[in-house]
């Protein structure tokens, strides 16, 4: 349990949560609820310090996603492009 805490403590509070502008009702609202229920009154010691949503990835005017297959994983893009062009995208 000790090396547990000493993990979780490393990583929190989070500098930044991002998530996608479609998640903002779900993921990130509840990022809120779940900080003030686990934390209460300690919002400046362990909240996220920032929130952050980013637009959609757009490919041929269309949103990528899974459901319609128009985007690489990581491991494809890395073939196909090199790991420098890769990061760079990202």
């Amino acid at each position: 349990i000790i090396k547990m805490r000493e993990e979780f403590e490393y990583y929190y509070p989070m500098d930044l949560r991002v998530s996608g502008k479609d998640l903002i009702f779900n993921h990130l609202t509840m990022a809120l609820y779940n900080h003030a229920a686990i934390w209460p009154g300690q919002s400046k010691e362990r909240w996220p310090q920032s929130y952050f949503t980013n637009g959609w990835a757009m490919l041929n005017s269309e949103k990528m996603s899974k459901s319609t297959g128009n985007f690489l994983t990581l491991d494809q893009a890395v073939k196909a492009f090199g790991a420098d062009a890769t990061r760079f995208a990202l």
